[in-house]
């Protein structure tokens, strides 16, 4: 039976727009998320998640915004000096290690499931690099490997 999914990027970016998610799916206009696991994230966000068990919940893996889960040292080409991601318009200039994205992404994976005692039920990335071909195929690998289903926001030719 086919159902659609109405899915809402960004949870996390800002207590607003967590607030926008929550009431949005409170009034059922929303079925699924995915969270920013690499930005702060409040104990109390966590619960009020985890209290709405229709939400799906996801994890927008990001290595764009603000800083990494895992060690600088294990991802470097990744990161701008000072420890926090390239923007995408630096990964143009200089594509990172396939190998450091997956190594950031699983980390973000295992942040998650740490926070919120479960995998994500998908998967996504923030900025869409996931339409990018070198992006996808770590985010391929790393759901191969984790059992994970992707959302995929387009396709390039």
């Amino acid at each position: 039976m086919p159902r659609l999914i109405i899915n809402a990027d960004d949870c996390n970016l800002t207590p607003g727009v967590t607030r926008g998610i929550l009431k949005s799916h409170d009034e059922g206009i929303l079925t699924s998320t995915t969270v920013l696991i690499n930005l702060p994230l409040e104990e109390k966000t966590v619960r009020e998640l985890k209290m709405r068990r229709e939400l799906g919940l996801g994890i927008h893996l990001n290595v764009t915004l603000a800083g990494p889960v895992s060690r600088v040292s294990r991802i470097p080409s990744l990161l701008k000096p000072g420890g926090i991601f390239c923007r995408p318009p630096d990964y143009q200039e200089k594509p990172p290690s396939v190998k450091e994205i997956i190594t950031e992404y699983e980390a973000q994976i295992r942040l998650f499931e740490k926070r919120f005692q479960k995998l994500p039920d998908h998967l996504d990335t923030h900025h869409h690099l996931h339409d990018h071909p070198l992006f996808f195929g770590a985010l391929a690998s790393v759901a191969k490997k984790w059992k994970l289903p992707i959302r995929r926001s387009r396709t390039r030719r």
